[in-house]
Formats: C-alpha cells, structure tokens, sequence
C-alpha cells in the first residue's frame, strides 16, 4: 500500500486568508506535512487568519488534532485565530470527544469561515 496517497494537502489564498485544506486521512503519516504547512502560513502573516477546510478529511487520529491544537495556540499567540470549516460529521464527532471544537472554531463552509468577525483570544492567567 502506497501511504502517500492516503493524504494530500492544497493550499492558497482566499481574499489574502491562507486556506489549507487536507484531504484523506490525517494521522501520524501526515499529521507532520500539515504541521509543516501550518507553521510556515503562521509564519507569513503571524497576526492573521488561516483556515483549515476539512471538507475533504476521512479520518482524523491523536496525532492530528495535536497538530491542530498546537497550531491553534501558537497562531492564537501571535494575535492570529485558527478556523475549521465544512466538518465532515464523523471528523466533527472525534473532535467533539477530544474537545477542540471547544476550543477552536468550526464554520459550515469556508465562506462563513472567512466572513465571521474575529473572535476574542483567550487570556491566560499565569
């Protein structure tokens, strides 16, 4: 079995928004390309929105939603915020469990997720 095919990951800009979206499988094999990807959209723009359209995920394990939750505090951090947009229900359902989606996010489409005003970030008292 070729693990490349399992997973490909496409990127642009969508009115200056970086949008990433990650199709097929998210797991340890890919969870680092996506990791990669999303550090470098942080890095371009540290104070911006990025997207990640999950319309095209099957299946997401540990591995990827720590990267997601990694990401979400380092582009929170840099005054940033990371949205999930168009939630396959089962991606949804394990994301719920882990509890991320109460922590980032999630929008029906990606237009919603561009137009939505910007939310608060989180203070941490320290």
């Amino acid at each position: 079995m070729n693990d490349e095919v399992a997973f490909s990951l496409e990127e642009k800009s969508v009115e200056g928004v970086a949008v990433l979206q990650p199709v097929g499988e998210l797991d340890i094999s890919a969870a680092g390309w996506l990791r990669d990807r999303l550090h470098a959209a942080a890095t371009a723009s540290p104070s911006s929105l990025i997207v990640v359209d999950c319309s095209g995920l099957t299946f997401v394990d540990s591995s990827g939603i720590s990267v997601l939750a990694h990401a979400h505090l380092r582009v929170e951090a840099a005054g940033g915020e990371l949205r999930l947009a168009a939630l396959p229900s089962r991606v949804a359902r394990v994301l719920e469990l882990s509890g991320l989606i109460g922590v980032l996010r999630s929008f029906p489409d990606i237009e919603s997720a561009l137009t939505a005003p910007r939310a608060e970030p989180h203070h941490r008292q320290g």
